[in-house]
């Protein structure tokens, strides 16, 4: 939604991305589908419709399958994807968000690896520090961030 204090528009995001790929991920579908939305409205297309009914509908399909449902646009049924299309094109994202849609849907998301991990370490604690092992595993092999060197 659009924010009411800043030029910003506001995401609720699923999940909280246990990776910097998810995140990554989902920041590119984001941008794609926020810039997808703003070319609409450029090229002066009315904005769309749709009942709250519709709307209370899919955040409650979508809560309630998470990756194992469709994502469908609420507003004609069809995938969602396809909207996000023109802006995954125009910010060059779209090899990398279909790549990073393609590992999601075949690992799971942040939670999914929560429960896995959880079973198999037996203890919460167990569970959080394999997730921090993780983190830092992804961190040491992926350079997120340019690091400045100092000699």
């Amino acid at each position: 939604r659009l924010s009411s204090r800043f030029p910003t528009v506001e995401i609720r995001v699923s999940d909280v991305p246990l990776t910097a790929d998810a995140t990554t991920t989902i920041a590119g579908l984001v941008r794609a589908l926020v810039s997808s939305a703003a070319e609409a409205a450029r090229r002066g297309e009315p904005a769309p419709t749709c009942s709250a009914a519709a709307l209370r509908l899919a955040g409650w399909q979508a809560s309630l399958n998470g990756l194992r449902g469709d994502l469908v646009d609420p507003r004609c049924g069809r995938p969602a994807l396809a909207f996000a299309e023109p802006g995954l094109q125009a910010h060059a994202d779209a090899g990398r968000v279909r790549a990073g849609i393609d590992r999601l849907m075949t690992q799971g998301n942040g939670a999914a690896w929560q429960r896995r991990t959880l079973l198999r370490a037996g203890t919460m604690s167990a569970m959080v520090l394999a997730a921090a092992d993780a983190a830092a595993e992804e961190a040491s092999r992926v350079r997120v961030f340019p690091v400045a060197r100092t000699a």
